[in-house]
């Protein structure tokens, strides 16, 4: 998928699946790396970079909350475009050794977490350490002074000339995550969209939310995700997170973001970008 940007930031270092994501939307680009999620947004905002490409939901751990923060509270980033990649997890060392040899393993928290049943009953006593990114954890791994392992992607094993001694590693092996292209426009009309939104609704009582999706319902319009939120502001008060099939440009869309706009205290459009089709292998 080209664009006419170049700069493309991303969380790094070189062999996440965030890099993987950015090849398959522009191999051309000239790919950046930052050490958080908030830093990859924020060289947008600085202008560092013309687009950023962030992990919004993944299908065992749900929605990346440090993305959605991002949407909800900083201006003038909109969702431009959306792609979904299989997350495969390697076990990775700097040379062949056996399971039973490995003392500590490296990797980042939700790698850990969808690799836990693979790690409980293959690595039971190895000590476990949280990385920023599952490429920070391989190079990590390689300065450890005792024998031990990386879950990293394939290619941050060939990035770091070492070895993988375990492929697809993963609980589930239908795992993928869910990335969105960030930039300071959305994405035109293509007839084929989503759209995502945020709201808090003005009053609480029974019905406000029926009511409120019925503005969709009633003009037969899809809502393929919805999600609470809590505002931080005081206990049970809540945002809500919608995706829903269409374009902000058409019509009913508009008419019904619209009339949810009148009972809502707060509302924020995230985006309207074209739909990605999920393709069997």
């Amino acid at each position: 998928m080209k664009t006419k940007f170049n700069n493309l930031a991303y969380l790094g270092p070189e062999g996440t699946h965030s890099e993987q994501a950015c090849i398959i939307y522009d191999a051309s680009a000239n790919r950046v790396p930052y050490p958080s999620i908030k830093d990859v947004a924020n060289s947008l905002t600085r202008r560092e970079t013309d687009e950023c490409m962030v992990p919004i939901e993944n299908s065992l751990g749900g929605s990346i909350n440090e993305t959605l923060d991002i949407l909800i509270y900083q201006n003038n980033i909109k969702i431009k475009f959306e792609l979904t990649i299989p997350i495969n997890h390697y076990l990775i060392t700097k040379s062949l050794v056996e399971l039973t040899e490995i003392k500590h393993i490296y990797s980042h928290p939700q790698a850990i977490a969808q690799c836990k049943h693979f790690i409980s009953r293959n690595l039971p006593n190895a000590k476990i350490t949280a990385s920023m990114s599952t490429a920070a954890a391989v190079k990590q791994m390689i300065t450890s002074s005792e024998y031990a392992g990386a879950i990293g992607t394939k290619r941050s094993a060939i990035l770091n000339n070492v070895v993988t001694i375990r492929e697809n590693i993963q609980d589930n092996k239908s795992n993928s995550t869910r990335f969105v292209i960030l930039s300071p426009d959305d994405h035109p009309f293509t007839g084929d969209d989503k759209t995502s939104i945020c709201f808090e609704l003005k009053n609480d009582r029974p019905g406000i939310l029926y009511e409120s999706l019925g503005e969709f319902a009633s003009r037969n319009i899809n809502l393929t995700k919805i999600e609470s939120r809590p505002t931080g502001e005081s206990l049970g008060r809540y945002m809500f997170l919608i995706d829903l099939i269409g374009h902000r440009d058409e019509e009913k869309v508009k008419s019904a973001i619209n009339s949810l706009k009148r009972s809502s205290s707060m509302f924020k459009l995230f985006g309207s970008y074209p739909r990605f089709k999920i393709t069997a292998n």
